[in-house]
């Protein structure tokens, strides 16, 4: 009956589709509605929200919430999450991104919430910032995870560093992200989907990212990966790279590809809400980040069988064990990734087999299921 049913709230910053906002919505959509009476909590209208309200979940907009930090704003913000904590009264508060779990905590705390879960989805202290930068963060992360009774991490490295902090060991679970089974385009048709307005020719490897444009992604690197490719004879004309994502670097990725004269290489289709289905595409995926949790589109990349470079950064170790199902690079390095897309171009059967690896690690380690399953275990125990 309706009074039995559980109410839990989440809570997240942004309401663009990245990596924080397909785990709120994965989750929130899972829950079976017999048991469970779910509403989510945002900053803006972005397609997250678009997306919970097509699947019948209340949304609940937190008009003063967002990524900037002003002072002002957050106090409004606080008082717009009491009243929507105290209108809905849940059981069980999972907070997701830095601001919404400082803010939600607090508030959890105050208005006696049972269960508050806060996920981590890449800590913000692995940011270059100044050595004070750094430790503000750290403290702001401890005081959460004292007012929080559930910290889940999504990665070996984020459980190490959260393990560092004084008393809260205890309150740490790993539960890596996981994926549903995905029916991906055809190559041809996903190919002509994303590059109807362009022209590329057939011999070229796609090389494949996406991704918000902002700062962490370091696309910076990639398009020095490209200029030096370049400025390689045998290797220059062979890739095309196509970018799906929207963000707050897009000019000045524009600006640096125009400067390097990349326009015929580096492609910025845009948002699509359809780029799941559209990774068979490619024939290697790029993600040159500076900072990780545990990226989605790596375990989509995988689920459709595309050999990955990327950063060893975050969780994309736990995924990728270089030259078996992916090629780990470090951040910052565009010589690094520039060899590593070299390297790919005249191995077709290496592209292969370390696809298909990663598509077997991805089915094997990473399902949603298991997610799924270990989440709702910390949701029941409230």
């Amino acid at each position: 009956m309706q009074q039995n049913k559980k109410k839990i709230l989440y809570i997240i910053t942004k309401s663009n589709w990245g990596g924080a906002g397909r785990y709120v919505y994965d989750l929130a959509t899972a829950l079976p509605k017999e048991e469970y009476e779910v509403h989510v909590a945002l900053g803006g209208d972005g397609l997250l929200a678009e997306k919970l309200r097509t699947a019948s979940i209340t949304v609940h907009h937190v008009q003063s919430l967002e990524r900037d930090i002003r002072l002002f704003r957050e106090v409004r913000a606080f008082k717009e999450l009491l009243s929507i904590i105290r209108a809905t009264r849940p059981s069980i508060l999972h907070l997701n991104s830095p601001k919404a779990a400082g803010l939600g905590a607090l508030a959890g705390r105050l208005l006696g919430v049972k269960n508050i879960l806060t996920t981590s989805h890449g800590w913000a202290f692995f940011e270059r910032r100044t050595r004070l930068s750094r430790l503000l963060i750290q403290l702001a992360v401890w005081a959460i995870a004292i007012l929080s009774h559930h910290i889940i991490v999504v990665s070996k490295q984020d459980r190490a560093a959260a393990m560092g902090l004084p008393g809260i060991a205890r309150k740490i679970t790993l539960i890596r992200n996981g994926v549903r089974e995905v029916s991906f385009r055809k190559k041809a048709d996903a190919r002509a989907e994303i590059l109807s307005a362009h022209r590329v020719p057939a011999s070229v490897l796609w090389v494949g990212t996406v991704a918000e444009l902002h700062r962490n992604k370091g696309l910076k690197d990639g398009v020095q990966a490209f200029s030096l490719l370049k400025r390689d004879a045998d290797a220059g004309a062979m890739f095309v790279w196509v970018i799906i994502g929207e963000g707050e670097e897009r000019h000045a990725l524009e600006e640096a590809i125009k400067e390097n004269r990349l326009r015929d290489q580096i492609i910025l289709v845009g948002e699509r809400n359809d780029a799941a289905l559209l990774l068979a595409a490619f024939d290697i995926f790029l993600l040159p980040s500076h900072k990780e949790g545990l990226p989605y589109t790596l375990l989509e990349a995988g689920s459709a069988g595309v050999p990955v470079v990327a950063t060893s950064v975050g969780g994309v170790p736990d995924l990728i064990r270089d030259m078996e199902n992916g090629v780990l690079i470090k951040p910052r390095r565009p010589r690094e990734i520039a060899r590593a897309l070299r390297f790919f171009l005249t191995r077709p059967l290496e592209r292969k087999r370390q696809g298909e690896n990663l598509r077997r690690t991805v089915t094997e380690q990473f399902s949603f299921k298991d997610m799924f399953t270990a989440t709702e275990r910390l949701y029941r125990g409230s």
